[in-house]
């Protein structure tokens, strides 16, 4: 089924508007309330948001766009989260009720939600009360409202509004300072006491869609990493010099900046064709999106590690930011499960496309 949108924005204008917007970010210290607000005031939470309910209903082009840009500046706020929760929950609740009222203030900037339905396996709901434990959740400290996928007595998508007492939200320690990941303990949360977003088919329908968007988000974001990164790496090369001449000139060196040049061209491929299926619900798109992630995340570790040996000893060091990249492409691979994990997960898609 086809459900083509048409692109109302210029995505080079709005590239360049918000690699203008986080560069003056970078290098001063911004609180995430004011860093917040002026991505509310810009649009950018209303972008994937149906028309009739106040957004500009655009393809996954231009969130595309947006995530690239935070990649590249290894942006730490709550973004995505709020992103994926909006794409696919606007359509769903109806308007007036408390579900619409939250998903409005979320895409006004008033609203913080940490996308949290990717185990609902973990979560208990006995006798209308919700215990468990989800691991990893980006940015659940700075979230206003959890959404979670509840499974037993029929699929629902739920939120939750915090603080509440009968959460408590646990910071991990992580290697990657740009992304802070939180465990979320559910200890008899009433049922009466949450938000339905959608219910039956609806929620699990959402519920696929927020995973595929998360796969193709994290790929973007990918990308936009190992571009900068990779940039940085080039202009490191062509001005630093052994036997007066730039050791971009190199033989291997030229060979290795091909090998990272290829595979980031590939990456970025793949996250137009995979964010264009998703858009446009053609073929099998979630498991284009998972593959895409696979990809994306591949090469970023990998110009990541290859950035830091380029650089010599300067990339080793705590003061330059290649380590930086190559956390968080690390965190990448492990955000929410192992990448051993999601080939498994793939590999029946695969399977079945290679008998075709």
């Amino acid at each position: 089924m086809s459900t083509s949108l048409q692109p109302l924005l210029d995505l080079t204008e709005l590239r360049d508007s918000a690699r203008l917007m986080l560069a003056k970010n970078t290098g001063r210290t911004v609180s995430p309330a004011e860093s917040w607000g002026t991505i509310a005031s810009l649009g950018w939470l209303g972008i994937s948001v149906p028309a009739d309910r106040g957004g500009l209903e655009q393809p996954f082009s231009a969130l595309a766009v947006l995530y690239e840009e935070l990649g590249r500046t290894l942006a730490p706020h709550s973004f995505i989260g709020s992103s994926v929760c909006l794409h696919a929950l606007s359509g769903l609740a109806g308007e007036g009720g408390p579900a619409a009222a939250i998903l409005r203030q979320a895409m006004e900037g008033k609203a913080i939600l940490a996308d949290a339905t990717h185990d609902p396996t973990l979560l208990r709901a006995a006798q209308s009360q919700l215990r468990g434990v989800v691991a990893n959740v980006p940015d659940a400290n700075s979230a206003t409202h959890l959404v979670l996928q509840v499974l037993e007595g029929g699929a629902r998508i739920i939120g939750i509004a915090l603080p509440h007492p009968a959460v408590a939200i646990v910071q991990r320690d992580s290697w990657d300072e740009t992304r802070v990941l939180a465990d979320i303990h559910l200890d008899g949360v009433d049922l009466l006491d949450t938000v339905l977003f959608a219910a039956g088919p609806d929620a699990q329908q959402a519920a696929i869609n927020m995973h595929a968007h998360l796969d193709l988000a994290i790929a973007c974001d990918a990308v936009g990493g190992a571009d900068a990164v990779f940039e940085d790496t080039l202009q490191y090369l062509q001005a630093r010099q052994q036997f007066n001449r730039p050791i971009a000139s190199f033989q291997a060196i030229k060979h290795r900046c091909a090998d990272l040049a290829t595979s980031l061209a590939g990456a970025r491929a793949l996250v137009g064709s995979a964010g264009r299926q998703f858009s446009n619900q053609e073929g099998d798109w979630r498991s284009a999106a998972a593959a895409c992630r696979l990809y994306a995340s591949a090469a970023f570790r990998d110009v990541g590690e290859e950035a830091i040996q380029l650089h010599g000893g300067m990339g080793f060091t705590w003061q330059h930011d290649c380590h930086r990249y190559l956390k968080r492409g690390r965190c990448n691979d492990v955000l929410r499960g192992s990448t051993d994990q999601r080939k498994d997960e793939l590999s029946p898609a695969l399977f079945e496309a290679a008998r075709h």
